[in-house]
């Protein structure tokens, strides 16, 4: 709306804006309807692999969070932004397409868009992203990924953590924590852990007591 495209007029502004609204912060209400339409204004400024604000517009739509669920939008935004190379979003429309609940059920084009996702992620692992690695990792844990072992997402995630991914060391620590695909090692765990939470990860905090 109109209103809305005066209120930002920049992907960050508007993404840090919905984020307010989103979750009432800063002196603003809780407004689900607005964080939406400031996301989808967000989302208009996006280019190449700058796609925060399209991805939580499309999670808001898929899980009806404060306003009408609709999938078939979600799903849009996510093929969207598989297209342009994001394969977080190929594994996202993969996951939509394989268990709907207002779409028809297409399991050979989830399958599809899951392995386009796989191997985008890998590339950009490969490449030296660690969000990508973390990612990649974790669709190898989950057994998401075509031939996956927990061996092959302690390497990923390893290698994710590496790389000063935040969400990768989280996540390695929950392996170390564990003994899951590596030699267990309570200490080193911990020591991520704490690294990510220094760094405002929420979840790294929570599993270190803190």
């Amino acid at each position: 709306s109109s209103d809305v495209d005066q209120e930002c007029n920049s992907l960050r502004e508007c993404q840090a804006l919905a984020h307010n609204h989103r979750t009432g912060r800063k002196g603003l209400a809780q407004d689900s309807v607005r964080a939406l339409a400031l996301f989808e204004r967000a989302c208009s400024f996006t280019r190449g692999s700058e796609d925060l604000g399209c991805r939580h517009q499309a999670f808001m739509l898929r899980e009806g969070e404060g306003v009408p669920k609709n999938e078939a939008k979600a799903l849009e935004i996510y093929k969207r932004l598989c297209a342009r190379g994001a394969g977080m979003q190929c594994v996202s429309a993969g996951r939509l397409l394989a268990e709907p609940t207002q779409l028809a059920r297409e399991e050979a084009s989830a399958q599809a868009f899951m392995q386009q996702g796989f191997e985008l992620l890998g590339k950009a692992c490969d490449a030296g992203n660690g969000d990508a690695c973390n990612s990649l990792g974790w669709m190898h844990f989950t057994r998401e990924a075509p031939g996956a072992t927990v061996k092959q997402a302690a390497e990923a995630l390893q290698k994710s953590c590496a790389l000063k991914s935040l969400g990768g060391c989280d996540s390695y620590a929950f392996l170390l924590l564990n003994g899951a695909g590596v030699t267990k090692d309570e200490p080193e765990a911990f020591r991520l852990y704490s690294y990510a939470c220094k760094r405002d990860v929420g979840y790294a905090c929570i599993a270190r007591g803190f």
